[in-house]
């Protein structure tokens, strides 16, 4: 779920400048491509909130495990975040797959997920896509995602 096998990141800054100006588009260029816990806070206050249609609500912010000293040592493009590229082993998964993603995610924007798919084998491969869903499909549209989930684990590949 919303998730890419190798960050783009001018995409990514891209994805975030349209759903939230150009402020929102400089911060989160700015963390990614140099993160700092100063520049993390920023990024936390003005790209967050983008990342779903749907506010967390302060019980699921009590719940959340969030780890900034591990963030700033994996995000970025010298970090692992941008070393990782998974495109050319996918076509080794042998077992059923579900990928599901937003269109309006701006950190995982569909362009990466659509490469991701097209990784994998289309014989066992199932793609949803959630039109007007950011990074959280589960919040966005919990009864789709949940069924879709459902069906997926009792064996049910097609769409």
């Amino acid at each position: 779920m919303s998730t890419t096998a190798k960050v783009e990141f001018p995409a990514m800054f891209e994805a975030f400048g349209r759903l939230g100006g150009p402020e929102a588009r400089s911060v989160a260029e700015t963390y990614w491509m140099a993160p700092t816990a100063e520049r993390r806070a920023e990024y936390m206050r003005v790209c967050l909130p983008l990342y779903s249609r749907t506010p967390l609500s302060s019980d699921a912010k009590s719940r959340a495990f969030i780890r900034n000293e591990t963030a700033l040592r994996f995000n970025g493009p010298d970090n692992e975040h941008g070393r990782l590229d998974f495109r050319r082993s996918l076509n080794r998964v042998e077992c059923a797959v579900l990928v599901m993603a937003g269109d309006r995610d701006p950190m995982m924007p569909v362009a990466f997920t659509e490469a991701l798919v097209a990784a994998l084998s289309p014989e066992r491969t199932r793609f949803e896509l959630f039109e007007g869903c950011g990074h959280q499909v589960f919040s966005d549209e919990p009864d789709r995602a949940f069924a879709i989930l459902r069906e997926f684990i009792s064996g049910g590949m097609a769409a």
